[in-house]
């Protein structure tokens, strides 16, 4: 009987080790799986800094800045639409292969979700390109609708028509790491022209609070719970837009005036931008209705990382920067296209 039951064992590790090789075959290039993808193949223990959230998170903060400028090595792990809900599970993946001492997540993720249909694209997104392995097995069961969770577990299921498109570049593609700029992505667009237009009018309206359900108490609970016990240092950051996702800049705005008590009451550290009229932000610096372009996430991101350079450094002793080359040049590209960009703008 035990030899029976060591048999079986065996051959259902297998069945998840060929699974797994199957839903690297099934990954679509697409933002997340990508850097997924990117990060899984990151020397261990390298990563300084993290960003996680949804893509305010991943066009408002430039990496190479927060680098230059804290002597420290960060990256991306900013997805489409990713909500609270999953950047816990994004960071518990994170920490098997690195020890970041700063975790940056931006407050977008605690918009309101609406359903788990109009919300599987933002699922799949922060979840597919995730190793097959017991945290994204938690993930899924928590996110996912039960009757679709097969679909973020195995790909096939959901991508089988895949394979009409697979050719020799589409498989390279599963072993090519296509990721600059450490994950940020540039936005060379601003659909508005008048300099000083605030992105954000106060109201009465903005002041309001909404207080955050228990279950999103619980797993911010669980993020602190997970900082702490690493020594890491964990920031919150609001970037300001104007709708996005269904989501208001007053409905979100009320959410987080909620999430600014309960950081509060647990000594988190919080940045809200929409309140920082001195680095300059306006309309001009978005590059829609929901997202920074490449000048406001350099003003956020110059801010940013002076601040924590000013009020963290402790914490930013020891750091061996190991990424300094890549840094340099890839901040020189960067700051060519930003001016460029507005050049063009002006």
């Amino acid at each position: 009987m035990r030899k029976k039951i060591i048999k079986i064992t065996i051959l259902l590790l297998i069945l998840l080790v060929g699974l797994g090789c199957l839903n690297n075959l099934f990954l679509p290039e697409e933002r997340g799986n990508d850097i997924w993808k990117s990060f899984y193949g990151l020397p261990k223990d390298t990563i300084d800094m993290v960003f996680i959230g949804s893509s305010h998170c991943w066009v408002g903060f430039v990496p190479m800045i927060f680098n230059k400028t804290l002597k420290l090595d960060s990256y991306h792990l900013g997805m489409s639409g990713t909500s609270i809900e999953q950047v816990y599970f994004i960071l518990v993946e994170a920490l098997k292969t690195q020890k970041p001492k700063f975790v940056v997540i931006e407050l977008f993720s605690i918009r309101p979700i609406r359903n788990s249909v109009e919300e599987a694209p933002m699922i799949h997104s922060s979840l597919d390109g995730m190793k097959l392995n017991k945290n994204k097995f938690k993930a899924v069961k928590l996110n996912a609708d039960q009757n679709s969770r097969l679909d973020y577990l195995f790909l096939l299921t959901k991508n089988h028509t895949y394979w009409k498109d697979i050719d020799m570049s589409t498989l390279l593609h599963s072993r090519t790491n296509n990721i600059n700029y450490f994950g940020y992505k540039n936005q060379l667009l601003t659909p508005y022209k008048t300099k000083g237009e605030k992105i954000i009018i106060d109201s009465t309206e903005l002041r309001e609070i909404k207080s955050l359900p228990q279950s999103r108490i619980d797993i911010l609970d669980d993020i602190e719970k997970l900082c702490s016990n690493n020594d890491i240092e964990l920031i919150y950051v609001n970037i300001p837009f104007i709708t996005q996702l269904k989501v208001s800049q007053v409905e979100l705005a009320q959410y987080v005036n909620g999430f600014v008590n309960y950081a509060k009451e647990k000594d988190i550290e919080i940045l809200e931008y929409r309140f920082f009229d001195d680095i300059g932000l306006d309309k001009t610096h978005l590059t829609d209705d929901g997202h920074t372009n490449i000048e406001g996430a350099y003003l956020v991101s110059n801010h940013l990382s002076s601040y924590i350079k000013d009020t963290y450094s402790e914490s930013l002793k020891n750091i061996r920067y190991d990424f300094e080359f890549d840094t340099n040049k890839q901040l020189g590209e960067y700051l060519s296209e930003l001016a460029e960009f507005k050049d063009k703008k002006n």
